[in-house]
């Protein structure tokens, strides 16, 4: 066999399609599609500013894209709080803060939501940062949701 056949059997080895014969203790059933599902990383901070004395609900974006709400949490001098969650590339990372009561001053939180896919591929989504503050006025009623960034 010349070197230009042997290629060709090479070849054309390659680009016949494999037949699965079922014999004792083989199975031909194939193999399924692989649902390895690429994902993201989210970010969440919130940071008290000055003194407040205030009860807030937090909700945010968490794993798998699932709403997580946390609700009645005492918001004191030097509060921070900060969530991780994983979820579908291209999920938009929300946080939001509604309040109890916010106290007699008030209360200011800093806050961030970034979403980083895990994987800097040419067609992935850019991150994504929103950042900010959210502001409730003093009192002792409920406030509505206010979103950060």
């Amino acid at each position: 066999m010349t070197t230009n056949q042997t290629r060709s059997a090479i070849a054309a080895a390659c680009l016949t399609p494999a037949i699965l014969l079922a014999g004792s203790g083989v199975s031909s059933a194939l193999p399924g599609p692989i649902t390895t599902e690429l994902k993201s990383t989210l970010r969440y901070t919130l940071t008290a500013k000055g003194f407040p004395a205030s009860i807030i609900n937090i909700s945010y974006i968490g794993d798998d894209g699932r709403v997580v709400d946390e609700n009645k949490v005492f918001v004191g001098a030097g509060y921070s709080w900060t969530r991780t969650a994983r979820a579908p590339i291209g999920t938009y990372p929300t946080l939001k803060v509604s309040v109890e009561s916010a106290g007699l001053a008030g209360i200011a939180l800093s806050c961030t939501a970034t979403s980083t896919p895990i994987l800097n591929l040419a067609n992935t989504p850019k991150p994504i940062v929103r950042s900010g503050t959210i502001e409730f006025a003093g009192g002792f009623s409920q406030a509505v949701a206010k979103t950060c960034g």
